[in-house]
């Protein structure tokens, strides 16, 4: 917190705040919900960045210290998020879900990456899915794949699978945020 201090007033100016983000912060939920109750006492903002794979009790634990849910979604179809993720999607679906009804704003978050998620017919399920969640949604942010991480691999003597993944294509892009928009919510692309 003494560091988080030092740009309070930063903060305070700019209409920012103190986001958690990981990995998953869920993970260390009580220290997460202490530094949020710390950087409420002194009137900041705060968020979190999830990719709701957490108990509901680790959200709980942290729900009424945060004005903003950032929420990963990336895939709907639950056997291909078992293979690209490792892990079923029912939780993150549940949890999204139960939050949605919490009153906090969320928004949610799709990593564009080609081949992998960039369905339509995904982004459809992505669409109905979080239009169905109510007003507490207030936009769906589209990221396009970018090549970033590969370096990160690399300095750890790891292989990135998807460094052959082309680049998103604008017109693609726009066709994913109109399905999106197609169900009644906002979309953007990246933070724009």
């Amino acid at each position: 917190m003494d560091d988080v201090k030092k740009d309070a007033i930063f903060y305070r100016r700019t209409g920012g705040g103190v986001t958690l983000s990981g990995g998953e912060p869920l993970i260390q939920s009580a220290f997460a919900k202490e530094l949020l109750e710390a950087c409420k006492s002194i009137g900041l903002s705060t968020a979190i960045e999830t990719c709701g794979y957490a108990s509901w009790a680790n959200f709980e634990m942290v729900k009424a210290h945060t004005d903003l849910f950032y929420y990963d979604l990336k895939l709907m179809g639950d056997e291909l998020h078992k293979k690209c993720t490792g892990v079923s999607n029912k939780l993150v679906l549940e949890n999204l879900k139960k939050l949605s009804t919490v009153g906090t704003p969320i928004i949610v978050r799709v990593p564009l990456i080609p081949g992998i998620n960039d369905s339509l017919e995904n982004f459809r399920a992505i669409g109905s899915y979080s239009a169905s969640l109510g007003a507490n949604v207030r936009e769906i942010q589209i990221l396009p794949y970018h090549a970033l991480g590969i370096p990160k691999y690399e300095k750890i003597g790891r292989i990135c699978e998807v460094k052959s993944l082309g680049l998103s294509e604008e017109r693609s892009l726009e066709q994913h945020m109109k399905i999106i928009e197609g169900y009644g919510l906002k979309a953007v692309i990246g933070g724009r």
